[in-house]
């Protein structure tokens, strides 16, 4: 493919020459100096000449637009991952407590990064070795943490209009870090003590109701409950 470097060193001759570029493409100096791209087709036989436009110099020594000369659309696209983060935490209905703990792990662990990368410069595999980076300093939750933030920070552009792929679709959260239950179940000798236990305050309560009196005695000695005559 043709860069500007190389239009730039092209002289004119004599006589019109080309220059090939890709795909049937090619760049036509005229003896004037004239730089044109144009496109060689045949139409019955017949070959034909499509001329796309002449090349200007001028045009790549010209600084760049800021966002905000551009187009809304333009702009909105010019948006780096930081800018988009924060428009998210701002417009999205958040509980607070999970608003301000998402914004602590942003801030901790991507922010720094992926501030001011734009949106089609975060990858998978760049997303990946970040939450690998976050995972070696032993905190595995906030790792999967920061991975469902660009899931959801990535959503929001979406459903707003911009065609980007969302690098956090294409990792799964057990890929990243994986969490054992804390639910058990009681084995039969817990099971045992606890009915024993809820039996025997059952008792005593049900004898300080009858009898009026202080069953403190009942709760030392359970025994003696049955003994008092008490059913």
């Amino acid at each position: 493919m043709l860069t500007d470097m190389q239009l730039r060193a092209l002289k004119p001759a004599q006589k019109i020459f080309k220059i090939a570029d890709q795909r049937w493409l090619y760049a036509a100096v005229t003896p004037s100096g004239t730089v044109s791209f144009r496109y060689d087709y045949r139409v019955n036989g017949r070959r034909e000449t499509l001329v796309i436009g002449r090349y200007d110099p001028s045009l790549s020594a010209r600084r760049p637009r800021r966002p905000d000369e551009l187009g809304f659309g333009m702009a909105i696209e010019a948006l780096t991952f930081g800018k988009w983060a924060e428009k998210y935490f701002v417009e999205t209905a958040l509980a607070d407590s999970t608003r301000a703990m998402r914004k602590s792990v942003y801030e901790r662990n991507l922010a720094s990064e992926f501030g001011r990368l734009k949106l089609e410069e975060i990858t998978p595999a760049r997303l990946m070795a970040r939450c690998a980076k976050i995972k070696e300093r032993g905190a595995a939750a906030p790792a999967a943490q920061a991975r469902d933030i660009v899931l959801q920070v990535y959503r929001f552009v979406q459903a707003r209009g911009l065609k980007v792929d969302n690098p956090a679709e294409a990792i799964r959260p057990s890929a990243i870090a994986s969490f054992k239950p804390r639910d058990r179940t009681l084995s039969p000798a817990e099971i045992h003590v606890f009915f024993s236990a809820l039996d025997r305050r059952r008792r005593c309560l049900r004898c300080a109701l009858l009898s009026g009196s202080c069953c403190s005695r009942w709760c030392a000695s359970p025994s003696s409950f049955w003994r008092c005559g008490v059913r």
